[in-house]
């Protein structure tokens, strides 16, 4: 009798798991739509970013190659509940030597949370948790700071609303973007590359 019960408890069990399909979580997502980052980042299609340092100048002309589309997100029965993610994504037409696209941009939206990466000639950085002012987490050896500037000069032009991102380098020296500055509107205005110390300037 006993053994009977637990057969028949097993074959509940089997049936159950095999339904869970019919059950599992699932939520409408949107698609990507961010007017925090798209105002900070005005970023759009064949646009042209060129930045100059010391008698070099660099072009990257931006190619929207994702922009996640409305989808609905599942999870099973007995996991997490479902989340959703939107990302738009740029690269750059341009190519480097081996035939790879020479910087991209990467905009994530999970929930509340902002995201916005950088990869420009193998210089890498990512801002985590971008508010509607403007500031956000950025990472590089995990010590890094930033302030939002009223005012911030670059040459002969003034522009508002700046935020200053700076990455502590003196515990270890990782190659990337330490030192960026970005403006609503505006989007990437000046970054400094390490170990080169280079400072590149939006023209």
């Amino acid at each position: 009798m006993k053994t009977f019960a637990t057969g028949l408890l097993v074959v509940c069990c089997t049936v159950l798991f095999l339904s869970c399909g019919d059950c599992s979580k699932r939520i409408d997502c949107p698609g990507y739509k961010d007017d925090t980052l798209d105002s900070w980042f005005p970023y759009r299609h064949n646009q042209q970013l060129i930045f100059r340092t010391t008698n070099q100048a660099d072009t990257f002309t931006l190619n929207n190659i994702e922009e996640t589309a409305p989808y609905q997100a599942r999870g099973g029965a007995f996991g997490p509940s479902p989340s959703c993610e939107a990302n738009k994504v740029f690269e750059t037409r341009e190519l480097d030597t081996l035939k790879r696209p020479k910087g991209s941009i990467r905009f994530s939206t999970t929930g509340h949370i902002r995201s916005i990466s950088f990869r420009l000639n193998n210089a890498t950085l990512s801002l985590y948790n971008l508010q509607a002012n403007g500031l956000a987490s950025a990472s590089l050896n995990g010590n890094t700071a930033s302030r939002l500037l009223p005012s911030f000069a670059i040459g002969s032009r003034t522009y508002a609303n700046v935020v200053e991102v700076l990455c502590d380098t003196t515990i270890g020296k990782p190659p990337g973007i330490y030192k960026l500055y970005y403006a609503k509107g505006e989007g990437l205005l000046q970054f400094s590359v390490f170990p080169t110390l280079q400072t590149w300037t939006k023209e």
